[in-house]
């Protein structure tokens, strides 16, 4: 019976610190961002410039082609 008492207690208090926030948050106007990693190697360097986007969009980011680096 009293391990029933705290088990039941347990889970009272973990389900009860469960609260849910909705955050609004403003769009703003689209930046470059740019993605390199650049060392001295004599190999091609690979660098992604694409535009950012809002925070809780999932998509892959639009990519800039043909920018001179």
């Amino acid at each position: 019976m009293k391990k029933l008492i705290y088990f039941l207690g347990f889970i009272v208090i973990f389900a009860a610190c469960e609260d849910v926030i909705d955050v609004n948050l403003e769009s703003g106007p689209p930046q470059v961002v740019v993605d390199a990693w650049l060392t001295n190697e004599e190999k091609p360097q690979e660098i992604k410039l694409t535009l950012s986007q809002d925070y809780l969009n999932s998509s892959i980011a639009e990519g800039i082609d043909n920018a001179a680096v």
